[in-house]
């Protein structure tokens, strides 16, 4: 069930795409965010190589994160995994400054990724 934002952002679509089709853009909606269990390829965006590929330098990070602002170039995407003298130095201690990370991607992708397969067999293959 649709949300009263989602409901609006979808009205602005649809007004405002030359080619809009409800039932097309909903699957491809659902598709592009990966959250298709329909289709056997199952996409997913790794966050932080979609922020190393659109904003390489971080050039976005520091302006909309002042507590990252000072991380070298080499950590803005990874603070997490940049050693404790880089952290001080930049005046941002990850876990006391800046929130750890809350999950490793790539392995909840995997775990993701495993249900979904299991699920698709099951409703395509019952």
């Amino acid at each position: 069930m649709q949300n009263r934002r989602e409901r609006q952002l979808e009205t602005f679509f649809e007004e405002y795409c030359l080619d809009a089709e409800r039932s097309i853009n909903s699957g491809s909606w659902l598709c592009a965010s990966g959250s298709s269990f329909f289709n056997h390829n199952f996409v997913s965006y790794c966050p932080v190589e979609e922020a190393k590929r659109l904003d390489g330098h971080g050039t976005l990070i520091r302006k909309y994160v002042p507590a990252l602002r000072d991380f070298p170039e080499k950590y803005i995407h990874e603070p997490w995994t940049a050693p404790y003298d880089i952290q001080e130095k930049a005046n941002c201690t990850i876990g006391a400054d800046y929130p750890d990370r809350m999950l490793d991607h790539i392995e909840a992708k995997q775990r993701c990724v495993e249900k979904l397969r299991k699920f698709h067999k099951e409703l395509v293959h019952p």
